[in-house]
């Protein structure tokens, strides 16, 4: 099981070389009214980054909702009267 951890680890790395040394070149982004000028690997890499941050977010959000709503309410069944 490490051997395969460790396969899938140098694979992961030697794309992600290849990933940044594809993308190197600089490129121009349009941020609302600003205009700045960076690698695209940067402006892929923070792209990732929000996505993954905003996701993780949402999740959170949504697993803490999900989980209040499936708390049972202790209620007495008997009636009286």
């Amino acid at each position: 099981m490490k051997s395969v951890k460790l396969i899938a680890l140098i694979a992961l790395t030697i794309l992600i070389g290849v990933l940044i040394i594809q993308n190197i070149a600089p490129v121009e982004a349009r941020l609302l009214f600003a205009s700045v000028q960076l690698p695209l690997i940067v402006l892929l890499l923070l792209a990732g980054g929000s996505g993954f941050l905003i996701g993780l977010i949402i999740g959170g959000w949504h697993r803490t909702s999900k989980h209040s709503k499936s708390t049972p309410t202790h209620r007495s069944d008997h009636s009286v009267g």
